[in-house]
């Protein structure tokens, strides 16, 4: 998951056992490089069958041995922890089949600089205009990089994020819709409502009522 996404689980209650997730800080730089230049594509999560009676589920039992010394130092402890879990992913990372995907050629440096640009810019600027403005291209060869890179337009990728940031909101703030609305850069809540319905067929106030537990608002 990229930083800001949601994960949504289904049916959590089904699940028998720990569940692991890697936050951005539960890896050191020098690890995350190695994985984002392994060369292989890695799936967005590894089953316990995976696992299970492989040189990773040995590291995965001594992250959960390390997580449970309740009685040692805290740094230490989450020390031990983040050594084990990046082991635990390295050896992951190395039982992919090569071959399975291997990353393409860098991205165009424009492309990156368009990725982070729309990340720090999304709730601000919507047009595809703007983007290309600052970075000194056409909005054609800003499109052409971005379907490169991701099959998307950039139209498509800058409407994906904040609607990304719609869902994240309304699903886990309290925000009323007209405040994530304003938070999102829209003039007006009717506006937003929308440009969200057009893009996730359905509006605002349902999605929220779909997703929200009922628990979170006791």
């Amino acid at each position: 998951m990229r930083a800001g996404q949601v994960q949504e689980w289904g049916n959590i209650a089904a699940i028998n056992g720990p569940v692991v997730l890697f936050t951005p800080t539960a890896l050191d730089a020098e690890t995350r490089e190695c994985i984002r230049h392994a060369g292989v594509v890695t799936p967005n999560h590894w089953s316990h069958e995976a696992i299970a009676n492989a040189p990773a589920g040995n590291a995965l039992d001594v992250a959960f041995a390390a997580a449970a010394l309740a009685d040692a130092p805290s740094g230490i402890r989450s020390a031990a922890l983040m050594r084990a879990l990046a082991t635990t992913l390295l050896l992951l990372v190395m039982s992919m089949p090569t071959g399975n995907g291997l990353q393409g050629p860098a991205p165009h440096p424009a492309f990156v600089w368009f990725r982070d640009e729309l990340e720090a810019n999304f709730r601000t600027r919507h047009k595809v205009a703007e983007y290309a403005a600052r970075l000194g291209y056409s909005t054609r060869t800003l499109n052409r990089l971005a379907r490169h890179n991701t099959g998307l337009s950039a139209k498509q990728l800058i409407d994906e994020r904040i609607v990304l940031e719609a869902r994240r909101s309304l699903a886990h703030g309290r925000d009323s819709v007209a405040q994530i609305a304003e938070h999102l850069g829209f003039d007006d809540a009717s506006n937003f409502a929308k440009y969200f319905q057009q893009r996730t067929g359905m509006s605002p106030s349902l999605f929220r009522n779909g997703t929200r537990d009922p628990r979170s608002l006791a």
